[in-house]
């Protein structure tokens, strides 16, 4: 397996390693539209991956190595309720309980990531100030 391409197994699309060699799992359960528990992505499993890895790389994370990433431009990259009404435009990547499990990750619009971490989005222009300014304030 290629870092770029994935491989299905029964759990979701698995890709890597990353630069770092995390493994990544797109989880099917947050692919699956109608559960009201689960945030849904809505973008390509690559492109999916491509927010971790960039989490990842350029060390998007808080002081619990919890992850976070966006999409230039502040995309739509999820939706949640069962009608798929509510988008969610920041991805959240918990460390893996077990040090030998894949890492994998939702969307999300009820979790903030740190200050630290929107103003460089905003620095590197993922986002612009008046977004970083409504993400601060959790009006996303």
């Amino acid at each position: 397996m290629s870092a770029d391409t994935g491989k299905m197994t029964p759990d979701g699309m698995i890709f890597g390693p990353t630069k770092s060699g995390k493994i990544y799992l797109c989880a099917k359960w947050h692919r699956m539209v109608g559960n009201p528990h689960k945030s849904v992505w809505t973008i390509s499993h690559y492109e999916e991956y491509l927010i971790f890895s960039t989490s990842d790389e350029k060390n998007w994370r808080d002081d619990k190595n919890t992850y976070w990433g966006i999409k230039k431009e502040f995309e739509v990259i999820g939706k949640h309720g069962i009608d798929q009404n509510i988008e969610y435009r920041i991805a959240k990547f918990q460390i893996p309980p077990n040090e030998n499990d894949v890492w994998h990750g939702h969307t999300t619009n009820a979790d903030r990531p740190p200050d630290d971490i929107i103003k460089i989005w905003e620095n590197e222009a993922y986002i612009s100030k008046p977004r970083a300014k409504s993400i601060r304030k959790g009006k996303i």
